[in-house]
Order: C-alpha cells, then sequence, then structure tokens
C-alpha cells in the first residue's frame, strides 16, 4: 500500500496514485512459489521466492530493476512483478537491497551482485565503471586500502548480506567483515579520512570499514582499529550506516 504512480505496488495499475491499505499482489501466488523476502527502494520494489527467483517492478529508471527495457518502458514503469534474468552462474536469491535508484542481492553461494545508478561508485564495480547498468552485474573485488594502504583485492570474498543506501552500498562477508563504497560525503561509509560534509567523491570497490579478526586471514590485510565483535545486522539510510554487535 501506499504511493503507486510508478507501479512501485505491483498492482497491475499505473493509473493508481495511492492505495491506503495492504493490498494483495496477486501476480506473486503463494502456492506456486511463496514469497520469503521483499525490499522498497524509492520507486521500486523486489521480493525473493522460496526457489530463490527474483521479481522487481516500479520504476526503472536508471536500470534499478536489473530488468533492461526500451526508453519508453523506463519512463512508464513497471506496473507487475517481472523475473529479474540473473547472469548466467548465479545461485538461488537469499538476500535483497532496494536504495534510492540501485539493487543489491546476494546469492546462496555467497556472491553479491548488483545494478542501476552507478554515480559515486555505489554497484561497488570499480573504477572505470561509472555508466549506470541496466542488468545486474557480479561485485568482483574487495579492497582493505581504507588507511591509506596498497589496494589489496581479495577476490572469492563470500557475501553473506548485502544493504543499499540511497547512495551508497554496505556489504557484511560472512567472514564478519564489512565493506562499504559509493557516496562518501557526511562520513556514511565509515572510511576513515573520507566523507567530510563537502567530499562528494565516490569510492568505487567496496573498501574494509571493519575487520572481524584483523590478526587472521590475508598478512596484507591492515585494520589499525583491530578486530571488531561478530556484527549481527546492518542497514543502510539516505546519508547513514548502523549496524549492530553481537
Amino acid at each position: 500500500w501506499g504511493r503507486g504512480d510508478n507501479g512501485q505496488l505491483g498492482l497491475g495499475r499505473l493509473a493508481v496514485q495511492q492505495v491506503g491499505w495492504p493490498t494483495k499482489v496477486a501476480v506473486l501466488d503463494p502456492t506456486v512459489d511463496p514469497v520469503t523476502l521483499v525490499a522498497c527502494g524509492a520507486f521500486h520494489t523486489m521480493a525473493v521466492t522460496t526457489s530463490g527467483a527474483l521479481y522487481s517492478w516500479g520504476r526503472e529508471e536508471f536500470g534499478c530493476l536489473g530488468i533492461r527495457f526500451d526508453r519508453e518502458r523506463m519512463r512508464s514503469g513497471v506496473d507487475k512483478p517481472q523475473r529479474v534474468r540473473l547472469p548466467s552462474g548465479t545461485g538461488r536469491v537469499v538476500g535483497v537491497s532496494c536504495g534510492g535508484a540501485h539493487s543489491l542481492v546476494v546469492d546462496h553461494k555467497g556472491v553479491a551482485l548488483s545494478c542501476g545508478k552507478n554515480e559515486h561508485g555505489r554497484l561497488g564495480l570499480g573504477v572505470g565503471t561509472s555508466a549506470n547498468s541496466l542488468e545486474f552485474q557480479v561485485v568482483t573485488s574487495f579492497q582493505d586500502d581504507a588507511m591509506g594502504a596498497a589496494s589489496v583485492a581479495e577476490e572469492g570474498v563470500k557475501i553473506a548480506r548485502a544493504v543499499a543506501g540511497g547512495s551508497h552500498s554496505v556489504f557484511l562477508s560472512r567472514a564478519g567483515d564489512l565493506y562499504a563504497c559509493g557516496r562518501q560525503s557526511l562520513g556514511r561509509l565509515g572510511i576513515p579520512g573520507k566523507g567530510g560534509e563537502d567530499d562528494n567523491e565516490g569510492v568505487w570497490t567496496p573498501q574494509l570499514v571493519l575487520c572481524r579478526a584483523a590478526d587472521q586471514g590475508s598478512p596484507d590485510k591492515k585494520n589499525t582499529r583491530g578486530p571488531s565483535p561478530a556484527i549481527q545486522a546492518v542497514s543502510a539510510g539516505g546519508q547513514h550506516t548502523c549496524f549492530v554487535l553481537g
């Protein structure tokens, strides 16, 4: 329920401006493949089913639905859930998050994927990938250079959860390490030495914010804050980030 003029309610009627009461999204039949997860962005919505299938609907601006449409369809919106085709080799989707104009998912193998608006590097696809992504792409590198050390790409990092904020993204690895990318102004990324009020530079590859065990793993991994307790939950807002330590 709520605002529906971009199709974000999934009710099949783009003319619907608002709905003031809970209304069933009929396209997603719980007797066939029940929905287990749902995420709301600014003007789009995503859902994950028991089988790990991903659906999206709402405003397709910047490619945040992960469905490649023509320009006219992107402007008008998608008013019913559409199945999202993910890259070959992607496993069952077990996590989803919608930001202001981008989306993140995690599969059962610990792979993170992103799509949508890439301003400031919020998709985490690396330097030189400033274009928006109309389809989901794999986030392949996670770096530890938050303290000014040489970048060390840690290929093969397994992600437990990915969270999309207004213009930044946060990734929690299965090992308990926390990474962030995207717009760094106002300190929303939590990376030391970056993020002043007027700092609109972007971080294009997810960088280490907190390390679960600084003295374990790669000898190149540096985290002067020392090991942190286990992170139980993490959330990203429009301009800030919160997490819960166990």
